[in-house]
């Protein structure tokens, strides 16, 4: 799971495992903030954006499992 996370930390912001073993992280784009759930080598499961990058960071640090959704999202993928 560490060389995942280190494969991976060059293109995310912040990123950890969660509880459940899930790996979550946020990115910087163009206009918004993302949090992604379910990181893997291909891509993530789902991501969710936000206008207010102070609200994204709120939200990612309240995350427990990847069955958690933030609230305040813009924009769900």
């Amino acid at each position: 799971m560490s060389d995942l996370i280190e494969w991976l930390r060059p293109q995310y912001r912040d990123i950890r495992t969660l509880e459940d073993g899930t790996i979550v992280a946020t990115v910087d784009l163009m206009y918004t903030r993302a949090i992604c759930l379910d990181l893997t080598r291909i891509g993530y499961g789902t991501r969710f954006c936000f206008e207010d990058r102070a609200l994204a960071d709120s939200e990612f640090a309240k995350l427990q499992t990847g069955d958690d959704e933030p609230v305040g999202f813009i924009a769900r993928r």
